[in-house]
């Protein structure tokens, strides 16, 4: 149900497995433990049960993409804030078919991999890690989306540190601990 969030999780650095809609939620609270990593859910039901047994999980309670990446951000405290958007290994960017970290690839390396049209329009491209996946990157139409969404992101978690700073402020200045 949240398969976009999770590859857009991957493209922005984070860690992301994906499950399958068809698995049952015991199996995914299973993978859960046994992987130590941190649901995230639309699922009611499925957060109430990760959060009666005291397990790490997010609920995400909102469609909107840049809305639910904040909401991980934030509920993890994850330090995000990419500065050079344009280059997916500064951030540690993943392939978003099979989560492996991509690598920058000489243009020379993609001949006759991308299309004739892409070879001669790009000079960068990245390629996943997993040479069984060998995903190539290429900043193409889809990048523009892409860098607005990260962007915005970046500009929101922004506001979001001042108005915690304010608050911060405005309590200590009351006395209040």
């Amino acid at each position: 149900m949240l398969a976009k969030l999770g590859k857009f999780m991957r493209i922005i650095g984070l860690d992301t497995k994906i499950v399958d809609n068809s698995i049952t939620d015991e199996l995914v609270i299973q993978q859960a433990v046994e992987t130590n990593r941190v649901l995230v859910t639309m699922d009611k039901l499925l957060y109430k049960r990760m959060k009666k047994k005291e397990l790490k999980t997010i609920f995400i309670d909102t469609d909107i993409l840049e809305a639910q990446l904040i909401q991980v951000i934030n509920s993890e405290n994850i330090a995000f804030l990419i500065e050079d958007i344009d280059n997916p290994i500064s951030y540690d960017s993943r392939c978003s078919h099979c989560n492996s970290l991509l690598k920058t690839i000489a243009k020379k390396e993609v001949k006759g991999e991308v299309p004739e049209t892409t070879y001669t329009s790009f000079e960068d491209f990245w390629s996943c890690q997993n040479e069984t996946c060998g995903k190539i990157y290429w900043r193409g139409s889809h990048w523009r989306g892409i860098r607005e969404t990260i962007t915005s992101i970046n500009n929101s978690l922004v506001k979001i540190a001042r108005l915690k700073a304010l608050k911060s402020k405005e309590i200590q200045s009351n006395g209040i601990p």
